[in-house]
Parts: C-alpha cells; structure tokens; sequence
C-alpha cells in the first residue's frame, strides 16, 4: 500500500513535465492563443480520492470474487490497475468517494462476470498465439482491458458466429 502511491506520483509527475513543454513551445509559437492538451487518465490517478478508493476498492475486488455466485476469476495482477477504472468515473461522481466506492463496486462486478463469460476466448488466443499457458491453469482473462468493456464484450459474442 506504500509503493503504489509513490510510483502513481512519480508517473503523474513525468506526465506533466511532458505536458507543460508541450503547452511553452505552443504558446511560444502561436502567442495569444490557449491550448488544451489532453492527457492520459494516468493524471487522474494522482488525485487523492481516486488513490484512497482505489486502494478500497483492491480488497473489495477479491472478496466479491470469492462471493459472487458462477463467477470463476481471482484477480491478481489486474488489481492495481482498477485505479484507471476509478478515474474515468471520478468525473461523473464528482470526486465523491462513497459513490465512487459503490460505482466501482458495481463496476468491478460486471468485470467479473465477463471476465468469466470470456474466459475461452482469452485462453483460446493465448493458444492461437503460441503462448505458454501454465500446467493445470484451466483459463486465462483480463479483468481491465478492452474485451471487458460492454462493447468489447459485445464484439467478442458478435464474432462467435463467425
């Protein structure tokens, strides 16, 4: 619990270097006109109400993964990147963290159970792929990436007909 603060603060410190050169050579070049620059929700993570629920929501992952009824995952090296999941919601639950807590509850829940839904797929392509897959791990998934967003989900499902 001491590192994982520590390394966020030393990426998000990195990010804005980049970005404030960035914004001094466009203002140099272009005087007299604001920027936005978009960044990497990485700087979000920085936030301290997104790094204490973030740290909550850990242990909570594992015991709704123990808990919940037909789900299959154990999370394990997905665990810390449950922040990145917390900050795109920090926004909508301006910055409160009971309700970024229960939003990420839920969140963490849906994850689950598609993260068990696609399990064969994940382990099928790591096969495919020539992957080593561990003796006596019967499946393999990724709880934070872009298969276990509804629409990645969907895209999965849609493409088991062909």
């Amino acid at each position: 619990m001491l590192l994982l603060p520590k390394m966020i603060e030393i990426l998000v410190q990195g990010l804005l270097i980049v970005r404030d050169a960035a914004e001094a050579k466009l203002k140099a070049k272009f005087p007299g006109r604001d920027f936005y620059i978009g960044m990497d929700t990485a700087l979000l993570i920085g936030e301290p109400s997104v790094l204490a629920t973030g740290l909550l929501l850990i242990p909570m992952a594992v015991v709704l993964s123990i808990i919940l009824p037909g789900n299959r995952v154990l999370p394990f090296v997905d665990l810390a990147s449950l922040m990145f999941l917390l900050a795109m919601v920090t926004p909508f639950c301006k910055r409160n963290m009971f309700r970024m807590f229960i939003t990420g509850t839920l969140i963490v829940t849906c994850i689950l159970y598609v993260g068990t839904d696609i399990s064969q797929e994940y382990t099928q392509a790591a096969v495919n792929s020539h992957i080593p897959v561990p003796e006596g791990m019967a499946e393999i998934t990724n709880i934070v990436g872009g298969a276990t967003t509804p629409v990645g989900w969907l895209a999965v499902k849609f493409g088991e007909f062909f």
